[in-house]
């Protein structure tokens, strides 16, 4: 998989950027009782940096606009200006490279599972074998609760590690969303895993002592699946958008909804048409 220029920001870094500032707003609005750039009399204030490589004004002003941004201020940064903080930032990327493991789940992180899904798309190429790819997402508010939304990220990690095989992969993406490498598995067999672990996350228990389940406290777990069987010519972002459509219609329905979208060379259909092993020997036996 050819690496992507600094230079370049493509739209999914965009969005995740885009997520992740979302998202801090929301918890330092949290705590600072409003918003905390209103003028103050008195009281400790800090700047919030973030270097956004491949961003530039016309862009951040349409996103400020779009998303109440305005009270964020931007400053433009480049290698010629600002020698020393272009230097933080490769060797804060070089360091998120070097352990492949995300430090709340234990899971492969983002750049081990790309690498990954690299290799197994690679290999379904090879020996025409296929290879399915899950997005998971969790929606809710206990997973924006500092340690006890950790407890549960890890309590999740724990169920994927039991369900999956030992040569398949599992990684945490960042904001709720965990993704699933199944190798040489298709969509049925693959969807057969994850519902069974949409499941195990409904009846999950919350950290806290109260007894009440995740389904019961608000979490939703929406669940998008694609395969690929090598047959045709396909690029590793273009399997991970298909997976994203799939997890989008997944989020049309109720929570624990698995949707499934065909890769261009493995048409799969619809959820009917995905009839289980054990269905089948029924009809088999009927006719």
């Amino acid at each position: 998989m050819p690496k992507k220029k600094n230079s370049e920001q493509t739209a999914p870094d965009l969005e995740a950027m885009l997520t992740e500032l979302l998202s801090l707003r929301g918890d330092v609005y949290a705590k600072a009782d409003g918003d905390p750039s209103s003028p103050r009399d008195s009281g400790a204030a800090l700047a919030v940096f973030r270097l956004c490589r491949g961003l530039d004004l016309a862009t951040w002003r349409s996103l400020a606009q779009r998303h109440d941004l305005r009270n964020w201020l931007t400053l433009p940064l480049g290698p010629e200006a600002y020698p020393h903080l272009s230097d933080i930032q490769y060797r804060l990327d070089a360091l998120s490279y070097a352990d492949p493991h995300d430090p709340v789940t234990g899971l492969d992180n983002r750049h081990s599972f790309e690498h990954g899904l690299d290799l197994e798309m690679e290999r379904s190429r090879r020996a025409e074998a296929p290879v399915s790819l899950a997005l998971v997402d969790l929606e809710g508010e206990a997973l924006t609760q500092g340690e006890d939304g950790a407890v549960l990220l890890q309590a999740v990690a724990g169920i994927i590690h039991t369900l999956k095989r030992r040569y398949d992969l599992a990684a945490y993406l960042g904001h709720g969303r965990f993704a699933l490498i199944f190798s040489g598995l298709g969509p049925t067999k693959a969807r057969r895993i994850l519902e069974r672990l949409a499941s195990a996350v409904h009846e999950l228990s919350l950290p806290g002592g109260d007894g009440a389940s995740a389904r019961e406290a608000g979490i939703s777990c929406y669940v998008g699946l694609t395969s690929y069987r090598g047959k045709s010519e396909c690029e590793l972002d273009r399997l991970m958008a298909l997976a994203d459509e799939a997890l989008t219609r997944a989020r049309g329905g109720e929570s624990g909804r698995v949707e499934a979208v065909s890769s261009p060379d493995m048409d799969f259909g619809s959820r009917e048409t995905l009839v289980l092993a054990s269905e089948k020997q029924f009809l088999f036996k009927k006719g």
